[in-house]
């Protein structure tokens, strides 16, 4: 696991010098990439964490929701972007994805194996802004859609648990063979 996130992590750092931070293009296109490698990274933990089985319809119904309310929404409210390119900002897709990913496995499974992917999913917001596709209202938007999405159809996964001990916090994990 840590090896994986590692690597992510690896990918991002990378792409430091290609200026992901000022450059507008590598920007938008850094958050492209981050926007779709984390919702695959969740989908991955569902066969690290021997869940898929069980963890594969929250994880579809979540994301479906996610971009379902995104895409209505977008054609509700008909905000223009930043750019003017059109008038769908609002809210962002790409920060919904994001934090779909990030969100969906702080939910199901612990923090812990969340703040990576809730660090790339805050810098594909940051992207969308940044590069002038949308408005900060817009990817906390996209981020709410899929806190919300998350909050209503994904349960923590059984066998990991967090209990609270005088001296801190155990994770436990159980499983029957």
């Amino acid at each position: 696991m840590k090896l994986i996130q590692a690597f992510l992590l690896l990918i991002f750092i990378s792409n430091l010098n290609a200026n992901i931070f000022d450059d507008k293009k590598q920007v938008k296109n850094a958050g492209d990439i981050t926007q779709i490698a984390v919702p695959i990274y969740a989908f991955g933990l569902l066969f690290y964490n021997d869940d898929f089985k069980n963890g594969i319809l929250p994880y579809t119904l979540s994301f479906a929701a996610t971009q379902a309310s995104v895409e209505i929404l977008k054609r509700i409210v008909k905000e223009e972007r930043p750019d003017k390119s059109d008038n769908l900002s609002f809210p962002s897709g790409h920060s919904a994805a994001a934090f779909f990913g990030a969100t969906f496995i702080h939910k199901r499974y612990v923090i812990k194996q969340a703040i990576i992917p809730y660090i790339l999913a805050t810098y594909t917001a940051y992207s969308r802004v940044k590069a002038d596709k949308h408005y900060t209202r817009d990817i906390i938007a996209g981020a709410a859609v899929a806190g919300f999405w998350n909050f209503v159809l994904v349960d923590r996964v059984p066998n990991l648990m967090l209990e609270p001990r005088t001296d801190g916090f155990f994770l436990r994990y159980a499983k029957t063979f």
